[in-house]
C-alpha cells in the first residue's frame, strides 16, 4: 500500500517535544546524583565506624546484666546454681549477637564442636562447662559463684 503525499504534507509525522531532552536530563543528573551519594556515605559508615561502637554497647549492657546476677545471688534472691545458669545465658547471648549466629540456643557439645572451628569459642566452652557442673551437681550446690562470674566477665571484655 502506497503513502499518499498529500496525506503527509497534511499531516506531517508527529515528532517528540523537545522538552522531554529536560527530562532525561534531569534523571541523568538525578541518577549521578544518587550514586555520588551513597557512594560518601557508605566511604563515611566504613567497617568499624558504627561497629566498634555497638560492640562496646552491648559489652556495657552484658557487664550490667552481669553485675545485677551477682547482686542478685548476694542478696540471697537467687542461689548460685540459679545464678550460674543465668551467668551462662547471658554470655551465650552476648556471643550469639556479637557473632551473629545462635549461640545463646546451643548446648554445651554444640558449642565444643563450633570451639573447634572458631578458637574465640573456647572461654565460652569453658565457662558453660563451669556453669553446668555448678548448676546440676548437688555436691556443689554450696559452691560460690565468684570465680564463675569473673570468667564471664573476662569472656565478654575479651570478645572481639
Amino acid at each position: 500500500m502506497s503513502v499518499d503525499p498529500w496525506a503527509t504534507q497534511l499531516h506531517p509525522p508527529a515528532s517528540y517535544s523537545p522538552w522531554w531532552w529536560v527530562v532525561v536530563a534531569a534523571c541523568l543528573i538525578g541518577i549521578v546524583a544518587v550514586i555520588w551519594w551513597a557512594r560518601r556515605a557508605l566511604r563515611a559508615s566504613g567497617p568499624n565506624s558504627w561497629g566498634d561502637d555497638l560492640l562496646e554497647r552491648l559489652r556495657a549492657e552484658t557487664l550490667t546484666r552481669i553485675d545485677r546476677i551477682e547482686a542478685a545471688v548476694d542478696g540471697g534472691v537467687t542461689t548460685p546454681a540459679d545464678g550460674a545458669t543465668r551467668l551462662s545465658g547471658e554470655v551465650r547471648r552476648f556471643v550469639g549477637t556479637v557473632t551473629n549466629g545462635d549461640a545463646d540456643y546451643r548446648v554445651l557439645p554444640e558449642l565444643r564442636g563450633r570451639a573447634v572451628k572458631d578458637p574465640r569459642f573456647d572461654g565460652v566452652v569453658a565457662l558453660v562447662t563451669e556453669a553446668e557442673q555448678l548448676a546440676f551437681e548437688p555436691a556443689r550446690e554450696g559452691a560460690v559463684l565468684t570465680p564463675l562470674l569473673e570468667r564471664s566477665r573476662e569472656v565478654v571484655r575479651q570478645w572481639t
